[in-house]
């Protein structure tokens, strides 16, 4: 927390200076030793006379709500004006500080946040007393408190109020105190002060003391806060004990005392001064212990965790280290819709949102529930802020997402809410006798009951646990080193056992060499030497090297920084001497001189390339010394053996040749006995492109057997190829093999493909050759008859596709395996056949013959003449003088007019007017002979008979010529009778 110290600078009589300006200075703290540094961080200047800046100076608390503490300076004289009325200014604290980042580097009247005055223009010297009131009314925002020393209308002693918001306080009060004085006039209130929250409502309260002169009959008036600002009158009136002995003038000054006797309500404290002249000047302070039958928790209220009905005043503390509870009512105009209360506490001098600050949420409730969530998880001895506000459900009719924070009274006494109420801390006092020095050390519990103390004393040595809180120690080195005490305690309100630790710095006198661990051969390096609480003379330095010793005077100055340039690699021993005021001293250190370190090492390839082809890789490295060697040891990526070279620092090339395209990551390590660097570099091996793509296959090839393909490549590698055969069939592969289905010539296309070349084809022709024809016979008839259908067919033993062609040897042809023909004539021929398929042709031959029957007819009478009614026989001879015989022969003969058929003879049958005889076959050469007889008529005349004839199967046939037979009459009684002949 900042820490404010009054200096009145500019004093009457002091040459060349404006007299009483003053002047405020402002030192910030620090969680670790020193705590505050020795000179201030920031100052208020004032340049009026007399203006007495600093005569009054407090926290203003966080007046603007944006959780920052913020400072109040009183200057009961400042004015230009002939009358003085007397202002007090407020300067924001921010995260940088309060310079504003910068814009405010000393803080004036003009570059004040705020100036506040008492609105009286005459001399009241207002800003008598100044701070903060904490917050009156409840709003989140501290409210300030400024007192006047103001005498007119009967009254003495003038107090006001600025009540507070986000744009900070007026300019004028919003509530004033005025006292009256009595007949003697000796009331003088001129002193008051916030009083914390002594009735433990949420409400910080306002003190202001009435000193009557040195009466005993002095008093303090307690005003309460409360959601209507305070009242005009006191509530309550603090009197001065009466057993005050010589000591008078209750109320001279008045104060919060935070809770100190742990109750959870803010303590005041009253202070008294008696008169010089009376039993010798005494003074007194008297406590006054809050206590809250005046309050009622109607508003946010911090309490204890055991004791969840005990409040926890400002300055309180709690009854567990870690945590506290809160307590408030919901209190909205929304009826009795759901709210939930979201808290959020932080380490003073943090915003809420700070990573440190904690924060949660609690269960739905509904308006006018009590809530008492547990705030925990906070550091045990830190001061933390709070605040809480209701969430609203989404879609209310206030169309707000939350209320506004409300918090208890923030910085409203000093600068914090609440705390632990235990605290811990450590001294040391160092005494030095002969250069050696002797430690004592002291800790200090406030709040508890000490049961023990551990104590770590920086130095690795054991940890030591004592029942008194001094230790005497001797360190064996010099240095500073961070003294930690932990103290083991209990509290009134617990018998648990609690820790707390402190830490100090502890400074032993002695002398040291500061020096890298190690140096670079042939560079400069620095050396210096540090004296801890002793008062340097002289040094003198050995580098170990040979190179002789150089003291003050001889190219250093008498501090203690030098310089020196080893020239070889070693392990030297540094030794300085110095010379104090309190006497020699001396150090050593080893220092170790070695190579100068690689400062860089890249690595590059030239690929993209070809698989099989080499890639060239370069290393550079830089920072080496020129005559060194570097190795060089490259991994190429593919797991072949690593490739080690030594070579001196620069761009050294290599080369390695991949066997297999793909994305390689290649490693160098580059090292120089020293230290060693690694890079990487990426590689793309891409495929051998195709060059010189050929097909070929072992055609021709016999239809129906495989085809052989392949490929030849001048160069690539990674090859996809594919084939179409030419004859709509595809494949793939180098060498692929294929079946035709049909002979012919064929085009085979093959496609060749990879990741570095994009198509490429080549060509072959493929005969395909039909199977050689073998065994040819032609079969068919020897002999046929003329005119029927000669039956002749072909076949083979071996061949494919054969195309058969047939000369039926009568100057007529065919085709096909197999054939019919019908010969027209009779002979004998020969008939070939000739099978061809490309490959080879063949022939085959068979005689056939031809032939046909031949029929004659003949007819004769038995007589060429006969008489009337008398018998006639008629002879038909078929004769076959062809050279196949006839069958089915059909033999008719017409019935001449004038006769009856006497007698058919051989089988034959009358049908109508003709005779009809069938025989089944009549071989060539043979003859067959029918008769008839017939009965001429009873009239002379001529028998003709000229239709007969005879046909067979074989469509050959025969016709008659006419046969005359003359009928005659007999002359009478010569009429001779034949027998009938049958034959």
């Amino acid at each position: 927390m900042p820490i404010l110290l009054l200096v009145r600078q500019g004093v009457s009589g002091e040459a060349g200076t404006v007299p009483n300006t003053g002047k405020v200075y402002v030192y910030y703290g620090s969680p670790t030793p020193p705590y505050l540094s020795d000179t201030p961080d920031w100052t208020i200047a004032s340049a009026v006379e007399q203006a007495e800046l600093g005569f009054a100076v407090g926290t203003a608390g966080d007046v603007n709500g944006d959780g920052l503490s913020d400072i109040i300076v009183g200057l009961p004289f400042s004015s230009e004006e002939t009358i003085l009325p007397g202002e007090a200014w407020i300067f924001y604290g921010f995260a940088t500080g309060l310079d504003k980042a910068g814009t405010r580097p000393v803080g004036t009247r003009n570059n004040a946040d705020h100036r506040l005055t008492s609105g009286i223009d005459e001399n009241n010297e207002f800003g008598w007393t100044v701070g903060t009131a904490g917050d009156i009314n409840g709003d989140s925002f501290a409210d300030i408190i400024v007192s006047a020393v103001f005498e007119r209308d009967g009254k003495k002693g003038q107090h006001h109020v600025f009540y507070s918001s986000a744009q900070g306080p007026g300019t004028t009060p919003d509530w004033t105190f005025n006292a009256p004085i009595d007949a003697s006039g000796r009331i003088k209130n001129r002193y008051s002060s916030t009083a914390g929250d002594v009735n433990g409502d949420g409400y910080a309260d306002v003190i202001v003391g009435k000193r009557k002169g040195f009466d005993i009959d002095s008093s303090a008036f307690l005003f309460f806060g409360g959601p209507d600002n305070l009242a005009a009158e006191p509530d309550r009136e603090l009197l001065a004990s009466p057993d005050i002995v010589g000591i008078t003038g209750f109320g001279l000054s008045v104060s919060t005392a935070g809770d100190v006797n742990g109750d959870g309500f803010a303590d005041v404290v009253v202070g008294s001064s008696g008169p010089i002249f009376s039993f010798g000047r005494r003074e007194r302070g008297d406590v006054f212990y809050g206590g809250g039958t005046l309050g009622a928790a109607v508003r946010p209220q911090q309490r204890q965790v055991l004791d969840p009905a005990t409040p926890v005043a400002l300055l309180g503390a709690t009854d567990v280290l870690t945590s506290f509870r809160l307590s408030a009512i919901a209190r909205m105009p929304l009826g009795t819709e759901q709210v939930r209360l979201e808290w959020q506490a932080a380490p003073l001098g943090s915003d809420f949102t700070a990573p440190d600050a904690v924060t949660d949420v609690t269960d739905s409730i509904t308006t006018g529930q009590v809530l008492t969530p547990t705030v925990s998880t906070i550091l045990p001895g830190e001061r933390y802020a709070w605040r809480v506000r209701l969430l609203y459900p989404a879609g209310n009719r206030l169309g707000q997402s939350a209320s506004r924070w409300y918090h208890a009274v923030r910085q409203g006494a000093a600068e914090w809410d609440l705390g632990t109420g235990i605290s811990t801390g450590v001294s040391n006092e160092t005494v030095v006798v002969d250069l050696q020095p002797t430690s004592t050390l002291t800790a200090t519990l406030v709040g508890g009951t000490p049961i023990s103390y551990t104590w770590d004393l920086g130095d690795s040595s054991p940890r030591t646990t004592t029942t008194v809180p001094t230790l005497t120690y001797e360190y064996a080195t010099f240095g500073t080193y961070t003294v930690t005490v932990t103290v083991a305690f209990t509290t009134t309100r617990s018998s648990e056992v609690l820790t707390l630790t402190s830490q100090t710095l502890v400074d032993i006198p002695g002398i040291e060499i500061v020096a890298d661990d190690v140096f670079f051969v042939e560079q400069p390096i620095t050396l210096t030497s540090n004296l801890f609480n002793l008062t340097p003379i002289s040094y003198t330095w050995d580098f170990g090297d040979g190179e002789g010793i150089i003291g003050s005077g001889e190219g250093i100055t008498a501090t203690n920084i030098v310089t020196h340039t080893y020239q070889n690699i070693g392990v030297y021993t540094v030794t300085v001497q110095a010379v104090t005021e309190q006497g020699e001293v001396s150090a050593q250190v080893q220092v170790n001189v070695i190579e100068q370190p690689l400062t860089s090492l890249t690595a590059a390839n030239s690929s993209p390339s070809e698989a099989l082809q080499a890639t060239v890789f370069t290393a550079t490295v830089t920072g080496a010394r020129p005559s060194t060697v570097v190795s060089y040891t490259w991994d190429f990526g593919d797991y072949s053996q690593p490739l080690v070279i030594g070579a001196p620092p620069g761009t050294v090339p290599v080369t390695y040749t991949y066997s297999t395209p793909g994305i390689y990551t290649a490693t160098v390590i580059a090292g120089n006995g020293f230290m060693t660097l690694s890079q990487t570099t990426r590689v793309t091996v891409t495929d051998v492109a195709i060059v010189g793509l050929f097909a070929t296959n072992n055609g021709p090839s016999i239809l129906g057997e495989v085809t052989a393909f392949s490929t030849t490549l001048e160069a690539g590698t990674n090859v996809q190829y594919t084939w179409d055969f030419g004859d709509g069939e595809t494949g793939s592969g180098p060498a692929p093999t294929h079946t035709y289905t049909a002979a012919g010539t064929y085009i085979a296309v093959v496609t060749a493909e990879n990741s570095s070349s994009g198509p490429v084809t080549a060509t072959t022709t493929v005969e395909v050759l039909n199977a050689p024809i073998a065994g040819l016979t032609a079969t068919g008839p020897t002999t046929i008859l003329l005119g029927d259908e000669a039956n002749f067919s072909a076949s083979v033993t071996g061949g494919t596709n054969v195309q058969y062609t047939w000369n039926f040897g009568d100057n007529t042809t065919g085709s096909g395996p197999s054939v019919t023909h019908i010969y027209n004539t009779t002979g004998t021929y020969q008939v070939i056949v000739t099978a061809a398929n490309g490959t080879n042709t063949l022939t085959d031959a068979l005689e056939v013959q031809v032939v046909r029957p031949v029929l004659a007819i003949g007819k004769g009478a038995s007589s060429a003449q006969v008489d009337t009614d008398q018998l006639l026989t008629y002879t038909l001879v078929v004769t076959n003088t062809g050279d196949a015989p006839a069958t089915n022969l059909l033999i008719v003969d017409a019935i001449p007019q004038g006769v009856q058929v006497a007698q058919i003879l051989n089988g034959g049958q009358q049908q109508g007017q003709e005779v009809r005889w069938t025989v089944a076959a009549l071989s060539p050469g043979a003859s067959v002979s029918v008769q008839f007889v017939v009965r001429a008529g009873s009239t002379a005349g001529t028998i003709v008979n000229d239709t007969y004839s005879v046909t067979a199967d074989t469509n050959a046939g025969a016709t008659g010529s006419a046969v005359t037979v003359l009928v005659v009459a007999p002359p009478e009684g010569t009429r001779v009778y034949l027998p009938r002949v049958v034959r």
